[in-house]
């Protein structure tokens, strides 16, 4: 897969491969989830990073997305799960939703996890979320080369992608 990275925080050196700077963000999220304290069970992953994009959360993550059609994959990670790929539904077409289906099934990822959606104000639960999640513990190879799969077997994307790396 030949794919230009377009980082918003740093610049790509020349020659760096889309899997290398995907693997230094990642093995930085993974150092900064060492710190970050375990999550309440019960929370969905897109719960943290709205509430880490607010400011009220430690918790690191890290958002992979095409330039072009904005599409993406996120990690979280907190100290019991380090590295953590989140694939919300509700970011993906009919089309993407029965792909999403089956390739996470080969990893024996069969269901997607439901989760709530809460109003910070309130705390009360606005939206149901459904999305499928898979735990690399601390491999980060994996998780690059499964995220890079997810581009081009899910949103079955061209091998000319620009990518961003945003990275909280």
């Amino acid at each position: 897969m030949s794919v230009r990275v377009v980082n918003e925080w740093r610049p790509v050196p020349e020659g760096y491969s889309i899997q290398g700077q995907i693997k230094t963000a990642l093995d930085a999220l993974v150092t900064r989830a060492a710190a970050a304290p375990d999550p309440d069970p019960t929370e969905h992953p897109a719960d943290v990073i709205a509430e880490h994009l607010l400011g009220n959360r430690l918790s690191p993550f890290v958002v992979i997305r095409d330039r072009t059609t904005g599409k993406f994959v996120q990690f979280a990670g907190h100290k019991s799960e380090p590295l953590v790929l989140d694939l919300p539904l509700e970011a993906l077409t009919a089309q993407e939703k029965k792909r999403a289906r089956a390739f996470f099934s080969q990893y024996g990822v069969h269901v997607p996890e439901v989760g709530q959606l809460f109003d910070i104000s309130t705390g009360e639960p606005i939206e149901t979320i459904r999305s499928y999640k898979v735990s690399f513990g601390r491999a980060i190879d994996l998780a690059v080369q499964f995220a890079l799969e997810v581009f081009r077997i899910v949103y079955r994307l061209p091998s000319n992608l620009e990518l961003i790396l945003d990275e909280h």
